[in-house]
């Protein structure tokens, strides 16, 4: 099981999105879990796609039409194509950010750690602020309760909608919000791991820089000062090596 108390908030947070929504796929993994994320992907990523690309054929004129069945099939291929990706190479992604938290990429000095704390501290508030603007935005759509309209499609497989129908209504209005809530939460948990892979790696080049220039260049023969130094300088160049 990991240990996500090890990493920042926002990467908490992505890292439980991951495993509600399936994308978890660790070797270590229960066979529960696993009969899980099958069901869920089966249920979301193959039932729920599938649904909405096929509502987007249902409109009035050809305009709506191809307009529609653009947008959906670019998206829902996109979003298809990325949870895919991600759970075929999802060892390889959890070595990275496995990677983040190693004794290779902790702080070497108080400047260091001072530094990283600060930096992270504000990055975790602005990634975490980023989805919570996503997920208020995707609920504003509630206002289409009013007007007993959906926030999406206006057809589902032929069922009676509208408010001679509100029990059909409530179901497919609910159905639709949470399915676009795992799609927001699929789509801002994949920015947010992308950042702060770029984040780690931008802030150990910053520490790799200092670490080169504060390196003293030996000035005597002594063949252990110049041993140290080689030393010393062959550990920075593999720690460039790991980070890219």
């Amino acid at each position: 099981m990991a240990r996500f108390g090890e990493y920042i908030p926002s990467e908490r947070l992505t890292f439980w999105i991951w495993k509600i929504l399936g994308i978890w796929a660790t070797q270590d993994e229960s066979r529960l879990y696993r009969a899980f994320r099958w069901i869920y992907h089966f249920t979301f990523t193959i039932v729920y796609l599938f649904c909405i690309f096929i509502s987007s054929f249902f409109k009035e004129t050809m305009a709506e039409l191809w307009s529609d069945v653009m947008f959906i099939l670019l998206t829902e291929l996109a979003m298809f194509t990325k949870t895919v990706i991600t759970v075929r190479k999802f060892e390889t992604v959890y070595r990275l950010h496995r990677e983040t938290i190693s004794d290779e990429f902790r702080p070497k000095s108080e400047w260091e750690t001072r530094v990283h704390g600060a930096f992270f501290s504000r990055f975790s508030i602005a990634m975490l602020g980023y989805y919570l603007c996503s997920f208020l935005t995707l609920w504003a759509h509630l206002g289409f309760l009013f007007e007993y309209k959906f926030p999406f499609f206006s057809w589902f497989f032929w069922l009676p909608l509208g408010r001679e129908n509100l029990t059909n209504y409530y179901i497919i209005f609910a159905y639709q919000m949470f399915g676009m809530l795992g799609h927001l939460s699929l789509n801002v948990s994949g920015d947010i791991q992308h950042a702060y892979l770029l984040a780690t790696a931008g802030i150990q080049l910053d520490f790799l820089y200092e670490r080169l220039t504060k390196l003293p260049i030996p000035t005597s023969k002594s063949s252990i000062e110049k041993g140290h130094y080689r030393e010393t300088l062959k550990q920075h160049i593999e720690h460039y090596e790991r980070i890219y």
